[in-house]
């Protein structure tokens, strides 16, 4: 797995979009079907718990010296996540914003609190307007496109317990 499906995947989980239960199940069918399966496969068929899920899937991530590639930044993905959550209605356009600007402001990200706080206090002074959460989620969603589509294909894959990449 490479680095980046890691951080995405650990994102994903972070943010909610998988449960614990499907990455568990997703899990369990690997280490049935092969004959050694890696121990990050092992570890997650584990962990209950989203966190330490998350954590020790970017662990695995940071420990990951062999690949030529930088790891990605995590919070970049974890947007991704939150938006997807936005998208799909489990929360707000103001929701979104906040959740974004706390992940900006924790962890690296390629946007910055800033450009999340500018978009979250123009929603705020124009009253929550639905014109403006268009305007705002649309400008977000051009810019973000490619990495949405790559970490709704990951979640549909755990969905689908299709998770080739977790194998060895």
């Amino acid at each position: 797995m490479s680095n980046k499906e890691l951080v995405i995947f650990s994102s994903i989980i972070s943010a909610g979009l998988i449960t614990p239960e499907e990455y568990i199940s997703c899990c369990d069918e690997i280490i049935l079907s092969e004959e050694e399966p890696s121990q990050l496969v092992m570890d997650l068929s584990l962990l209950k718990d989203k966190d330490e899920a998350a954590r020790r899937l970017l662990n695995e991530a940071y420990d990951n010296f062999e690949e030529k590639y930088p790891v990605p930044e995590s919070g970049f993905f974890e947007i991704c996540s939150e938006y997807l959550k936005y998208q799909s209605n489990h929360i707000s356009w103001g929701g979104f914003l906040r959740s974004a600007m706390l992940i900006a402001e924790h962890g690296p990200c390629q946007w910055t609190t800033n450009d999340f706080n500018r978009f979250y206090e123009a929603f705020l002074a124009n009253d929550e307007s639905e014109v403006l959460e268009k305007r705002q989620s649309e400008h977000l969603l051009g810019v973000l496109i490619e990495d949405l589509e790559e970490v709704e294909f990951y979640r549909q894959m755990v969905a689908k317990r299709n998770l080739t990449s977790l194998s060895s």
